[in-house]
């Protein structure tokens, strides 16, 4: 049976910080390198003076409202209305909007994004899905834009395996992690692709138009 991620992440939203928190704290899958990963992604984000930052996946709004606070005008998208409530208490003056990834480009206008985040929640797609997406929101970028992805990864599926069989016993089969070689290999004629390791299980790939 299909998992129902909008319910999960409805009724997960009162306590998704805490839980996050604990598993990052424990230095366990698949949060281990949580805060690190936020931190490279936001500092990244303001030192390259991205202003107009789509976060795809808000959740809670922990990572966006660090730029909201530094002046960046935030575009939240989630199909969770219990996340976006959250965030919305955070970044009032932001703009929201609640539907799915590939639903929400018809709301952005072409060349009008400087970057998109995407903060542990491409996994959700499969990675054909990934590649899709990512292709389509080429158009929405505008020239120099970014698209920065921060999640449980590796640089190859060969490493991404390892790290499934080390946590055999509660590796999640209905996510698909990216590894900078299949990001590379499939969207290299539209994307420079760059990755940055911030711990055991997680890191950071960016994608330069």
């Amino acid at each position: 049976m299909k998992r129902d991620n909008k319910k999960l992440f409805n009724e997960w939203a009162s306590t998704y910080n805490k839980d996050v928190k604990k598993t990052y704290l424990n230095n366990d899958y698949p949060f281990c390198g949580y805060l690190e990963t936020l931190n490279l992604i936001t500092d990244y984000v303001h030192e390259h003076n991205h202003h107009t930052v789509v976060e795809m996946g808000i959740g809670t709004g922990a990572l966006s409202k660090k730029l909201y606070d530094k002046g960046h005008f935030i575009i939240g998208v989630d199909f969770s209305t219990k996340m976006i409530d959250h965030a919305f208490e955070l970044m009032p003056d932001a703009k929201f909007i609640n539907t799915d990834f590939k639903s929400s480009i018809q709301y952005m206008n072409n060349d009008s994004i400087d970057c998109f985040i995407f903060s542990y929640a491409i996994h959700h797609l499969s990675s054909y899905g990934q590649y899709s997406l990512l292709r389509l929101l080429d158009y929405k970028l505008k020239k120099g834009g970014v698209i920065i992805i921060g999640d449980v990864m590796r640089n190859s599926p060969q490493e991404l395996r390892q790290l499934e069989k080390r946590y055999k016993d509660i590796w999640d089969t209905d996510e698909h992690y990216p590894t900078q070689e299949d990001y590379r290999k499939n969207l290299y004629d539209i994307y420079k692709v760059s990755y940055v390791e911030t711990s055991h299980c997680a890191g950071v790939i960016v994608l330069e138009k």
